[in-house]
């Protein structure tokens, strides 16, 4: 009985985090476009200022996702193990 009110509790605290995680994606990717939106000088009212928006939005987010991956193989080729060369033990 104890076990499966736990399951439940887990069940719904598991939701809740699913929609704040989709909360939060949903907030930044407003913030991030409404960013660019208005860095780029484009009017979204026309169709072919959107694409010119939507174009340089994809961009950035790929550029992100590019310097992402460099970012994650500069920290992989460290050398993450011990420097005792400067260690004592008093």
């Amino acid at each position: 009985m104890v076990a499966l009110i736990i399951l439940i509790k887990f069940k719904e605290i598991r939701h809740k985090i699913l929609y704040l995680a989709l909360a939060i994606i949903i907030t930044l990717f407003v913030f991030s476009f409404g960013y660019i939106y208005f860095k780029s000088n484009s009017s979204i009212s026309t169709y072919e200022g959107f694409i010119q928006v939507g174009k340089i939005y994809l961009n950035w987010l790929s550029n992100i996702g590019k310097n992402f991956g460099t970012i994650t193989s500069y920290a992989i080729k460290q050398d993450w193990g011990l420097n005792l060369s400067n260690f004592s033990i008093k």
